[in-house]
């Protein structure tokens, strides 16, 4: 993995102040995302989308501010899913239109933002954030038809230049460990 690979999964400008904390409430949550927002000039606005979707990033290339949608805030998994899409904004999608559908090398998109979310968060990443991210990611790799086999997070289909970065995003994250010996 090049620096530049491996910069895209280190911590950002928009660190957690202090260490992340199981006892911020949906109003100090939501205040982190407006930080974020001030920060970077996306425009953050509410929505009840499609049941499916938490959150979802929308960038023009006309000018206009990139926008977030993002349902109410109820929890901490619709936070992290707010920060997931201004992890999208900041390390950068590789030209994908979702009128196209979801690629193999999308999902190395969806790693990186998921990890500058999580590094990100001043919220405890429990083990049940975990998980929901791993089934979120798995469900990533099946829209990209990258599923198949014993290959739950589509690693092989990732094209070759992109694989060791998605792998080390995926083992950041704890959806996959890698054995010392080589393995998986």
């Amino acid at each position: 993995m090049s620096n530049q690979d491996a910069s895209r999964f280190a911590g950002s400008a928009h660190s957690p102040i202090g260490a992340p904390s199981s006892r911020l409430t949906i109003k100090q949550m939501q205040a982190h995302l407006d930080e974020l927002a001030a920060e970077t000039g996306v425009r953050l606005e509410t929505w009840d989308g499609v049941p499916e979707a938490t959150a979802r990033l929308v960038t023009t290339d006309h000018g206009l501010p990139a926008v977030i949608y993002n349902k109410p805030l109820r929890n901490r998994h619709q936070y992290l899913s707010g920060l997931h899409e201004f992890g999208h904004y900041i390390v950068g999608v590789r030209g994908r239109n979702r009128a196209y559908g979801l690629r193999p090398e999308h999902l190395v998109d969806e790693v990186a933002a998921w990890v500058w979310a999580f590094d990100n968060s001043r919220v405890e990443i429990t083990e049940t954030l975990r998980v929901n991210v791993a089934d979120t990611l798995f469900t990533y790799a099946d829209d990209a038809g990258a599923n198949s086999g014993n290959d739950y997070y589509g690693i092989d289909a990732v094209p070759d230049d992109l694989r060791a970065e998605y792998v080390a995003g995926l083992v950041r994250l704890g959806a996959i460990s890698i054995d010392p010996e080589g393995g998986e």
